[in-house]
């Protein structure tokens, strides 16, 4: 028995400690219970805020249909004359909805024609 007493301290005082670890344990038990709520409002927040878009006249590139409260605007030119039909001179790409690209099969016409459109949503 004075062997355990040296080592662990008299039962009063383990079993004090014992009480205030578990006092602890519940306070972090409540600590972390609130951040995990308040963690769960602000991605709900954030989830709403992806949905809205700022005030003002602006336009976006367009990837498909437009967001609500957008218009789709699109522009093009079609059978640009240019030096040659290679990568040089013409890299294709698709920006969303807009692209730039040969005009038919590349090389197709004499003049290596290229076509760029842009389609964008304004508000």
């Amino acid at each position: 028995s004075s062997g355990i007493n040296a080592e662990y301290g008299d039962v009063e005082t383990v079993e004090t400690n014992v009480g205030t670890i578990e006092g602890k344990i519940t306070e972090l038990d409540k600590t972390e219970k609130a951040q995990n709520s308040n963690i769960q409002q602000l991605a709900t927040k954030v989830d709403t805020m992806k949905k809205v878009w700022p005030d003002g006249s602006y336009c976006i590139s367009a990837n498909g249909a437009c967001p609500a409260g957008f218009s789709r605007y699109e522009g093009y030119i079609k059978a640009i004359s240019t030096y040659a039909a290679n990568g040089t001179y013409i890299k294709a790409a698709n920006l969303g909805s807009s692209f730039i690209r040969c005009h038919g099969n590349c090389g197709r016409w004499p003049n290596w024609y290229a076509e760029i459109q842009i389609v964008s949503c304004c508000k």
